[in-house]
């Protein structure tokens, strides 16, 4: 390949929000339900131009190469991430991520993965706290808004989907409830935001 051009319909975002499945409400919402999932809620606050871009089973590394691939040219002012259900995370990994978006000019937000059925958000979010403070950026805590006891630690399944797979049930992705409640935590945690 010599020569690569990039379009896209939009650039200079007020945010531009990254993620795996739970980011992606086009692969679990129902059609119906679409506008009222998390990341339409938040995008339909926000003053300016918004995109969300999740896509399922991402890892850190795969979001740190798309980000990479679109951020220099889509530029935003405000990159929000939610990243840790798939693994991969580590210290090396959130602060390259946190570094790419800053030396991109964009302010970065890195939140706390919500809870799920096999409780593995609470040491990521350890990790995703432990990065914010190094970093002195913001986040939000999604775990708190989607934790039976707000404490961030058992998943309260009436905030979830629940997905009847062959290899198990699961708890996983917010249902109209638990993004209701996560949109409403980005008002107590990051509402500088939608100014």
């Amino acid at each position: 390949i010599e020569q690569i051009c990039i379009l896209s319909e939009e650039s200079g975002l007020s945010l531009l929000i990254y993620g795996d499945s739970i980011t992606e409400p086009e692969g679990y919402y129902p059609r119906s339900d679409f506008a009222n999932s998390w990341t339409q809620l938040i995008m339909s606050h926000i003053k300016g131009p918004s995109m969300s871009s999740g896509r399922g089973g991402t890892t850190i590394k795969e979001l740190l190469e798309r980000i990479k691939n679109e951020l220099p040219y889509i530029k935003a002012k405000y990159v929000m991430v939610t990243i840790g259900t798939n693994g991969g995370n580590t210290e090396e990994n959130l602060s390259a991520l946190v570094e790419y978006i800053l030396a991109n000019g964009s302010v970065p937000i890195l939140n706390n993965i919500p809870c799920n059925e096999s409780g593995t958000q609470v040491k990521e979010n350890a990790l995703i706290e432990k990065i914010r403070n190094k970093y002195h950026i913001k986040g939000c805590r999604f775990d708190l808004a989607t934790s039976l006891a707000h404490d961030g630690k058992e998943v309260d399944t009436a905030d979830m989907f629940f997905e009847d797979y062959n290899w198990g049930k699961i708890y996983h992705h917010p249902n109209v409830k638990g993004s209701l409640l996560m949109y409403t935590r980005t008002l107590v945690d990051i509402p500088g935001i939608y100014d």
